[in-house]
This record gives structure tokens, C-alpha cells and sequence, in this order.
């Protein structure tokens, strides 16, 4: 049988300007059983950190650098440590109490190379928190085929996802081209390097949610980087011979959300994402290629109003109310 020091856990936390939230990641972390390992990134924060994490003592090897991005940022961290597993912990996210202890036993008893969790999210203000339901990652999608569901539909925030060293390795590590959708880039990375996953049935992590995540605050960024992930997961399996029906289908589909994201934030990259769907044989959605004969005629931006009022036309005459503004 093997031994608990077989089993150690390193805890990779990359921060930048999480003052007021890493202390609590770093306590949720020292709570866990078999982390033997936990290492803090500061990347380049001028908020004071570093001094947090410091304030933790031997326990904690806090490493700083010059602002390169999380990725950069959690590969730093993995070559900083020698455990068997690693554990990725955003500086504002919790690990949920005996998760680790949980999260080994799946790994000891299914030989896997990932483990994935449960998780809740919840919001955070000055003197109130907000949980939201239980959330788990699309399994059966992954059972189907891994590579595709992890370039579409499967994720897990880094908090619900326990690693070995092995698979990391073997998967590249985090690319650090990727400034939006790293983690999820990262799942695929893993699935083509065969990776093996398995489910932990249990909450496992509180996944903070941000008003002002990349999603929301930039999908323009968001959804370009999407169709690039999309577009190099199929140039793979083109490669690998692998681009099969099924994969096709789900290429597709990413291509026209990307299509209607990118139209949506009135982004340039409307027009590559069109372009790109013509070049690799995509059929776009009847709503895309009326949005791509109206832009020709009018403009992205006047094609976006259009649309906006179009819809609230629609909402008035059907008597519903307009949207929520959000500030």
C-alpha cells in the first residue's frame, strides 16, 4: 500500500492584486490533508500580496516576478515544486474542508489522472455572500469523446481539479499565448496528451464569480479566443486524421457562437470568424448569415442597432418587458 507521502499535493496559487481574498485561499489550503506543497505566484501585484502570503511563514514559499500572466504564473509555480499532484487554486477561490483527502482516495482507487470535482459559486461582497447550486462538469459528454467535450462543453473551475504531476507534464503545461479561456485550453491540452478523468461527488470548492470576469467585461476577447481554441483543435485532429462526424458537428457549433458572440461585442473579428467558418466548409446558423449579409450592407455597428431594435420591437409586441439594465 502506498504510502500518505506518495500521495503529496502541491498547491499552485497564481495572484495579482488579491489582497483582500488570498489569505483565505491560502488558510483553505493549509486545512487539507496530503498538501505538503503550497506555493503563491505573486505576479507582479502593487496591492501588497505578497506580504499576505509572506504572513504565513515557512508554510507557504511565496515566489514574485514581473506581471507574464496566470499561466505563466501556475507553470512557474509547477516547476517550483516536486509533489505528485498538483493542485491549481486561484488566489480568490476556496477549497472546500476534506476535499483533498476525498479528491486522493478517487485517485488511489481509479488510477486517474484527473480528478474533478463539484463545485458552488458564490459572490462575495463587504459584508454579505451569495452561494448559487451545486454545479458538476458534463461527465458524459467526456465519456463520448474526451477531446471534443473539453474543447466544447466540459470544465471545471482549477479549484474543483486535483492533477498528477505526470499529465501536467506530459500536457505542456498552461500555454501562455492564451489569455482568456487558459484553464479550459488547458483541459483539452490534457485530454489529447490521454489524460484520464474521474468524478469526485462531492463540493469540493467555492468558485468566486466576478461581475467583472473576461466573459462579461471583454467578450469580443472572449469569444475570439474561442474560435482560435476551436480552429486549433480541429487543425489537430485534421492532423491526427481524427476529424470525424461528430467532431465536425461540434466544431460547428463553436464557430457560429463565436460568430453571434463576436457580432454581439460588435468586435472586427466578426468578419475573420465568418471568414474562417467559409474557409473550413462551415454551414452558419439562418440568424449568422442573415447578420453577415447585413453587416456587408450597412456596418457592424449600424447591423448591431438594427438588431437591438428589432428585438425590443419583438419583446414590446408580445408584451414583455425590456431587459434589465445592469450597472
Amino acid at each position: 500500500m502506498a504510502t500518505p507521502a506518495a500521495f503529496g499535493v502541491a498547491v499552485v496559487i497564481p495572484c495579482f492584486n488579491s489582497r483582500s481574498t488570498v489569505g483565505e485561499t491560502i488558510e483553505s489550503a493549509l486545512s487539507q490533508r496530503y498538501v505538503e506543497e503550497i506555493v503563491v505566484i505573486d505576479d507582479g501585484s502593487t496591492d501588497g500580496s505578497a506580504e499576505v502570503a509572506a504572513a504565513f511563514g515557512p508554510r507557504v514559499l511565496v515566489i514574485s516576478g514581473p506581471n507574464q500572466g496566470v499561466s505563466a504564473a501556475r507553470n512557474r509555480g509547477v516547476g517550483s515544486t516536486s509533489s505528485p499532484f498538483l493542485q491549481f487554486l486561484d488566489a480568490d477561490d476556496i477549497l472546500a474542508e476534506g476535499t483533498m483527502a476525498r479528491r486522493i482516495a478517487e485517485m488511489a482507487q481509479s488510477e486517474a489522472d484527473v480528478v474533478v470535482s463539484d463545485w458552488r459559486d458564490f459572490w462575495a461582497g463587504e459584508d454579505l455572500r451569495l452561494f448559487g447550486p451545486d454545479r458538476s462538469a458534463r461527465f458524459r459528454d467526456l465519456a463520448i469523446d474526451a477531446e471534443l467535450a473539453c474543447m466544447t462543453v466540459f470544465w471545471a473551475p482549477p479549484a474543483a481539479i486535483l492533477y498528477r504531476r505526470e499529465i501536467v507534464e506530459r500536457a505542456g503545461g498552461f500555454r501562455t499565448d492564451f489569455r482568456t479561456l487558459d484553464d479550459a485550453q488547458f483541459l483539452f491540452d490534457v485530454a489529447r496528451a490521454g489524460g484520464r478523468f474521474q468524478h469526485a461527488e462531492h463540493v469540493g470548492a467555492l468558485y468566486r464569480v466576478h461581475p467583472g470576469s473576461k466573459s462579461r467585461s471583454n467578450p469580443g476577447a472572449f469569444w475570439s479566443t474561442a474560435l482560435r481554441k476551436a480552429m486549433d483543435a480541429e487543425d489537430a485532429w485534421r492532423r491526427d486524421g481524427t476529424l470525424d462526424t461528430r467532431r465536425r458537428v461540434g466544431i460547428a457549433g463553436v464557430y457560429n457562437h463565436a460568430v453571434s458572440g463576436l457580432f454581439q461585442a460588435m468586435s472586427p473579428d466578426f468578419h475573420t470568424a465568418v471568414r474562417a467558418a467559409k474557409e473550413k466548409g462551415v454551414r452558419l446558423s439562418p440568424k449568422n448569415r442573415a447578420l453577415r449579409l447585413l453587416t456587408r450592407i450597412v456596418g457592424i455597428k449600424s447591423a448591431r442597432r438594427i438588431t437591438l431594435f428589432y428585438s425590443a420591437m419583438r419583446r414590446r409586441l408580445r408584451g414583455m418587458p425590456p431587459p434589465v439594465a445592469h450597472s
